[in-house]
């Protein structure tokens, strides 16, 4: 991770890119010459890339979008000044843009120096950045990340372990590191308990207002690699079959299903957003 930050640029000296449109348009000049070759085929309801796409209440002036990309450059989970330069070079006119991870909570981190979005310190020095992409024309959603298991004790409060559907740690070889750049295996996490879990639902709620307060257009639910939404999703990542159901069962009664979630995380952005 040292390495990695070291070889980055320095935002300060990153020449202005090209505009996102020449980029694009560079892009659809390559595809049109592959195109071109008779034996390829193309679906008669393919949608050429420039066509526009309603997302919610956004018109996207096109079909690029800049996915959600982890970068590690917030120290104390504060994002920068140079964020906004980033995020600037990359907006278009009616283009979407989904944040890096965004973590909700101190329970919530497991990557050194990710951005927060939990603490009204982090809003502000969000909203610079935003601004930034609007300006533009962009359209800007932040991607909310619990992280779960894919965490370690230096990142829990009174070094605890970190929290998963289960006790069963990221087996895949790969390491964690600490929030000194340390590689180390993956720790066992703690399997949350059911009435954890609303709470746990609630940082959700309560990051998706805050983002909405920092000037993002919407929000994006991260439930991917050991992620804590995926781990509830995903039977390998969470035990017994039997203790899966019954966890799922139990979620149902109490109304905090998957959907039921994300429900409240629409809610939330919509009660939250200015007009």
């Amino acid at each position: 991770m040292k390495q990695l930050q070291a070889a980055g640029p320095q935002m300060g000296s990153v020449k202005p890119a090209s505009s996102a449109r020449q980029i694009l348009v560079s892009i659809s000049a390559i595809a049109s010459r592959v195109a071109a070759n008779p034996g390829l085929t193309v679906k008669e309801d393919a949608a050429p890339l420039f066509t526009s796409f309603k997302i919610g209440k956004y018109e996207l002036q096109h079909r690029v979008i800049m996915a959600p990309l982890t970068r590690c450059r917030a120290p104390n989970n504060l994002p920068v000044p140079d964020m906004a330069t980033y995020y600037a070079q990359r907006a278009s006119l009616g283009g979407l843009i989904i944040s890096e991870g965004t973590v909700i909570s101190e329970q919530a981190r497991g990557y050194p120096n990710t951005p927060g979005i939990w603490t009204a310190e982090q809003v502000a020095a969000w909203q610079p950045v935003t601004q930034a992409v609007r300006d533009r024309g962009g359209v800007f959603f932040c991607q909310l990340w619990h992280v779960g298991r894919a965490s370690h004790p230096d990142y829990q409060l009174g070094g605890a372990a970190p929290v998963s559907a289960s006790a069963v740690p990221v087996g895949d070889g790969s390491v964690v590191f600490t929030p000194r750049s340390e590689a180390c295996p993956f720790p066992t996490p703690r399997a949350l308990q059911l009435d954890e879990i609303p709470g746990l639902v609630q940082q959700f709620v309560d990051a998706a207002r805050n983002a909405i307060a920092a000037g993002f257009h919407g929000v994006e639910m991260r439930p991917a690699a050991a992620a804590a939404v995926d781990a509830w999703c995903e039977r390998q990542h969470g035990g017994c079959a039997g203790c899966m159901l019954q966890t799922a069962t139990s979620l149902t009664n109490s109304g905090r299903t998957t959907p039921t979630s994300a429900r409240m995380l629409t809610e939330a952005a919509l009660q939250t957003r200015p007009g």
